[in-house]
């Protein structure tokens, strides 16, 4: 984050801008485990107390995907779509909540929907092509046959 932090510092002082920008970080986490480091910097620090004065200082805001209810994610649906392919991808019951996924982006740009599919389906987890069309018939009805050859399109190049 202080990399990131200080990379958008130099890129606003070579433009000129004065004073530079605040930064608030933020870290959006979707790991199996619960997040467990510590949310501000000197902590992930071995420095003696005398010397944390001179150590630079920040918190960053943690959204840990794992903890926040699926209803909770955001009331945009096409974030609310990506953050649950983030929070369900690396989990076992990825599955039975593919057509939730899916659901807020209906009436979406078909491209949205078939990049979220690509990510999904990158994943650790084969999801079988049945249990895909399901998801896509439940979720998204009439547009199965579409996203599905786009999907296939896409593999094949």
């Amino acid at each position: 984050l202080l990399r990131y932090m200080v990379r958008i510092w130099e890129r606003a002082e070579a433009a000129g801008e004065d004073p530079l920008p605040a930064i608030v970080p933020l870290v959006v986490y979707h790991g199996r485990a619960a997040w467990s480091a510590p949310e501000d910097f000197p902590a992930l620090l071995r420095v003696p107390a005398a010397l944390l004065p001179y150590v630079p200082a920040f918190r960053y805001v943690l959204a840990d995907l794992g903890r926040i209810d699926d209803a909770g994610l955001s009331d945009l649906a096409v974030l609310r779509a990506g953050l649950l392919a983030l929070k369900y991808v690396l989990r076992e019951d990825l599955p039975p909540r593919l057509a939730d996924m899916l659901a807020p982006l209906a009436g979406e740009n078909l491209e949205i929907t078939v990049t979220l599919l690509r990510y999904v389906l990158s994943g650790p987890w084969r999801l079988q092509d049945q249990e895909l069309r399901r998801a896509i018939w439940s979720a998204l009805p009439g547009e199965e046959a579409r996203i599905m050859s786009t999907l296939t399109d896409q593999w094949v190049e």
